[in-house]
């Protein structure tokens, strides 16, 4: 979102010339304060495509001072706007020019600092792996030309061996450009050539180890072969394991209890990576409602929710004083006499079945039963398949004193138990993974959303700056806003991002797509984990970015 003259008046591609006159009058006094703060503000930013050295020296301490740094930041920036009872600022400021270039210039400042942090994590984690970007890198590029190898190999023993065949199974009658077209004539003539069945099964083999190089070829020029993907699962562990050092992870998402069973379970394993922090500020905020979906996944902090149970069916009807159910005829088990003028709350939807009886009536409650049948439900082995299904005894129709056993559930029904109440939605995918269970790269990535709705401030501020610096040149120039895909309304600004949607720009919302595409490369493997595997660009700025957020926002 742009920031009005009150709040900064900078970095919008929609300013006014009234707001880049007072920025550029705002010039000079930002650069004087710039030297009133340099004690705090010393760190300089990390340049965004430079892989940082490991550095044997740092350690959780380490990282945990660089954290005390960066608080102290924080706690200036607050101070920039702190108010003393009468109204004036706690810290002194010569004019609003001065107070507008202390936050100019301490914002950066955290930035700078964010970054630090995650590259020192980033350190201790490749110090224990030894899996460097240059590494895996290193790993991918031997794959791809060890199994290019074996690939021609094979290519060229298939050449030669159709020659082979051409010259054996010359057919002047039937001329042919291949030799396992003139084997198969040959075969045919005579299915008893047994030379000719072994030549066949020696081609097919070749063929078949031909292909299956070919896909390793394949699988190694995206970075999907078994050792690099075992390279960038142990990275994301130990990733995990050393912030957990520096800080608590994990916790119980809290959800709403019309939320999908296989999705919360997802989110289980989510939660084990985000910090215990920013668990707790999600379940502060609004009720939160996890659903599966086939299309898009999404966010909504605020959705229009209709909610549904699904219980049991039964059902209520009144008989004579002497009437008694006989247990065993169909529809007569179970059933529930109900004492005079009180009614039945049916225990799950809380349905009232009124009690309509009358003078020598009895009012009685009975469940709803339904009896397997081979035109309407399925069997396996002669047992009904689905749930809820029991064997019972009951009297033969027409009554003739005998009985039988049969298959019977009591039916169930969906009942909506509200409309439009308003909740947060977070819908997954069923998109798989390698890391965890089918969607959880989308919860990953959609619980950033939820974070950056319910966590702290800081988030949003830390992104802004970081897509501000990225996508600003050297000169100032801010990039240009573009379309990100050609039928959608969705812009972004590209820079050099693994992936151009990292860029997105939203208007009027705390959200970005820094957090979230961070998120699910770094713990989930997607874009190459930003670690140059693949199609995809290296980007060790925006991991070590991603990784100072978890462990200091």
């Amino acid at each position: 979102m742009c920031r009005d003259n009150d709040h900064g008046g900078r970095r919008c591609p929609a300013d006014t010339s009234e707001a880049r006159r007072l920025r550029r009058a705002n010039a000079g006094a930002r650069n004087d304060f710039k030297q009133l703060a340099a004690p705090l503000l010393e760190t300089e930013l990390t340049g965004h495509n430079e892989q940082p050295e490991a550095v044997p020296s740092i350690t959780i301490d380490t990282i945990k001072e660089t954290i005390a740094e960066l608080d102290e930041l924080k706690k200036y920036d607050t101070q920039i706007f702190m108010r003393t009872p009468s109204g004036e600022y706690s810290m002194p400021f010569e004019s609003l020019s001065h107070r507008y270039a202390a936050q100019e210039a301490n914002i950066p400042a955290m930035e700078s600092k964010v970054i630090e942090i995650g590259a020192q994590v980033t350190s201790v984690a490749l110090g224990r792996t030894g899996f460097t970007d240059e590494k895996i890198q290193e790993v991918m590029v031997e794959e791809q030309r060890h199994f290019l190898k074996l690939h021609d190999e094979v290519e060229a023993e298939l050449i030669a061996y159709q020659a082979e065949l051409l010259t054996k199974y010359a057919d002047p009658e039937n001329p042919s450009s291949s030799g396992w077209v003139l084997l198969r004539r040959a075969i045919i003539k005579d299915e008893t050539n047994l030379e000719a069945r072994a030549d066949e099964a020696k081609y097919e083999a070749l063929q078949k180890q031909k292909q299956e190089y070919n896909m390793e070829v394949q699988k190694a020029l995206q970075g999907r072969s078994e050792q690099v993907l075992q390279m960038l699962k142990t990275n994301a562990t130990t990733f995990t394991e050393v912030l957990g050092e520096i800080r608590p992870l994990g916790g119980d998402i809290v959800v709403a209890e019309n939320s999908a069973k296989r999705e919360v379970k997802i989110m289980a394993e989510v939660a084990k990576v985000y910090p215990t922090a920013w668990i707790e500020d999600s379940n502060n905020g609004n009720s939160l409602r996890i659903k599966y979906t086939k299309s898009r996944a999404h966010y909504n902090d605020s959705a229009s929710q209709n909610t549904f149970t699904v219980s049991e069916m039964h059902r209520g009807t009144t008989k004579p004083k002497d009437w008694k159910p006989d247990g065993i005829s169909y529809h007569e088990q179970g059933w529930i006499a109900i004492p005079d003028g009180e009614d039945w709350v049916h225990p799950t939807t809380g349905v009232i079945h009124t009690n309509s009886a009358r003078e020598g009536e009895t009012f009685w409650i009975y469940p709803h039963y339904e009896y397997f049948n081979r035109w309407d439900h399925r069997s396996r082995d002669g047992v009904p398949v689905g749930h809820g299904w029991e064997k019972t005894l009951v009297r033969n129709y027409p009554d003739d004193g005998t009985t039988r056993e049969e298959w019977r559930r009591i039916k169930r029904e969906r009942r909506q138990t509200s409309w439009g109440v308003r909740q947060a939605e977070l819908t997954i995918d069923s998109e798989p993974s390698a890391y965890g269970p089918t969607g959880y790269p989308t919860a990953l990535h959609e619980f950033a959303h939820r974070i950056e709705a319910k966590g702290p401030k800081f988030l949003d501020t830390m992104q802004e700056e970081f897509l501000r610096r990225r996508t600003t040149s050297v000169d100032g120039e801010h990039e240009t806003l573009r379309r990100i895909y050609p039928k959608k309304k969705e812009y972004g600004r590209f820079d050099n991002f693994a992936d151009k949607y990292m860029g997105k720009e939203y208007s009027g919302t705390r959200h970005h797509e820094i957090l979230s595409t961070g998120a699910e490369a770094v713990f989930a493997g997607k874009f190459g984990s930003l670690s140059g595997v693949g199609n995809y660009k290296a980007d060790p700025d925006m991991k070590n970015f991603i990784l100072g957020l978890f462990a200091a926002a």
